[in-house]
């Protein structure tokens, strides 16, 4: 497969960009771009990467060609573009992109997160965060405060994080 599926310029996959392009071979790439997304959609559902935002915001955005005006569909295909040049696109790059945190936590100290952990850790970190909006908790903090508790030395917050993933663990199997 080629590293760039797109047959424009990326600079020109704006609905702006896009007027400037014959309609019949803007729906025309639409259509062959979009049946690149529900393959790779598919096979992020195969890989267990359905639960990733990415997914959940992708896997329903792309209406058939023939439901959207030409309007409607240079702004459609100017967000399908973004998707299909993105990483989080494909299997192998939601793959280098975990190993790349997980390799980045673990060099930080944080211990306890892995291969198996990895995307329940980064769901319950989004949970945490937003449940705890008027504690000033960012991503670096949280992911401390686990490993501290992981490794027994947790201060308070630690324990109180850390028996807030576990129930958040327990929440998922249920």
């Amino acid at each position: 497969m080629s590293t760039n599926p797109l047959s424009y310029d990326i600079s020109d996959y704006t609905p702006y960009g896009l007027m400037g392009k014959d309609p019949h071979s803007v729906r025309q790439e639409y259509i062959r771009l979009r049946r690149v997304a529900q393959k790779r959609l598919a096979r992020m559902k195969e890989a267990g990467f359905s639960g990733m935002q990415a997914y959940k915001w992708n896997v329903n955005a792309y209406e058939r060609s023939s439901e959207l005006s030409d309007a409607d569909l240079r702004i459609r295909l100017s967000e399908l573009a973004d998707f299909i040049v993105s990483k989080g696109s494909t299997v192998t790059g939601i793959r280098q992109a975990q190993k790349q945190m997980i390799n980045t936590l673990q060099q930080h100290g944080y211990e306890g997160i892995n291969k198996s952990n990895i995307g329940d850790f980064g769901r319950f970190m989004e949970k945490y965060r937003a449940s705890n909006l008027d504690k000033i908790y960012d991503s670096k903090r949280v992911a401390k405060m686990f490993s501290e508790a992981k490794r027994g030395k947790a201060v308070t917050g630690s324990k109180i994080l850390l028996k807030a993933f576990r129930d958040f663990m327990e929440d998922q199997r249920t």
